[in-house]
């Protein structure tokens, strides 16, 4: 039974591939009708059980979506949207969760050259207002609420939609990640007051520096880890 499993679950994959290059060698467009199941079956050579798998497949990954009374369309994939699913802090291993902090840190120091482009008069006022609220917290809570925001606000400024739902999808996992391992490691010496003046008055370069000196504990982790 478990070698029929793998069997069937490999026929499924070499026709997940087969299907992807089919569509891309034909030069379908979001939008386009595919073939039927029974064509899609005789085009790349394998059952309709196992073309009806890996339609199923690209249905979850948001590339076709079924259509009532039209059949399956050709779509554009929303490329977060297996992502969303699968991370979770509980079944990720850690290695996967610290490869995913380590991205995070990478991500915020190349925001840089995209917020200066970006940046307005407006996000210098939220970010001040937030370091405001920052150095009023009378709780850890609410210490870390405002510095979560501080970060959103700085993806958000962007306005790239990916980087700010992939910013949302992980924070909460890296936080919880980085939070007993940054204890006993000296504070930052770049805090969100010296992030804003270097926004204010710096430059793409002064402050993707600033940014990285602000993230510094987090890579003394990640060095003491290794």
């Amino acid at each position: 039974m478990e070698k029929e499993i793998r069997k069937s679950t490999g026929l499924a994959d070499q026709a997940t591939k087969r299907l992807r290059d089919f569509i891309v060698n034909e030069k379908y467009q979001p939008g386009d009708l595919l073939p039927g199941e029974i064509e899609l079956s005789q085009k790349l050579g394998v059952s309709r059980t196992i073309i009806r798998e890996a339609l199923s497949r690209f249905r979850m990954m948001g590339i076709v979506e079924s259509r009532r009374r039209r059949g399956m369309i050709l779509t554009s994939p929303d490329i977060l949207s297996g992502f969303e699913l699968a991370i979770d802090g509980t079944w990720l291993e850690a290695d996967t969760q610290r490869e995913l902090f380590e991205l995070r840190l990478m991500m915020e120091i190349g925001l840089s050259d995209l917020l200066f482009k970006k940046k307005t008069a407006r996000l210098i006022a939220k970010l001040s207002s937030i370091i405001d609220r920052e150095q009023d917290a009378k709780t850890e809570a609410e210490r870390m609420k405002a510095d979560a925001d501080f970060h959103a606000a700085l993806y958000a400024a962007t306005g790239n939609q990916t980087l700010m739902r992939f910013q949302k999808l992980i924070y909460p996992l890296l936080r919880e990640y980085a939070a007993d391992k940054v204890e006993g490691i000296s504070e930052t010496k770049m805090n969100h007051t010296g992030l804003l003046e270097e926004l204010r008055s710096g430059t793409p370069d002064s402050f993707r520096m600033a940014m990285r000196q602000h993230l510094e504990p987090h890579f003394h982790v990640q060095t003491n880890r290794d």
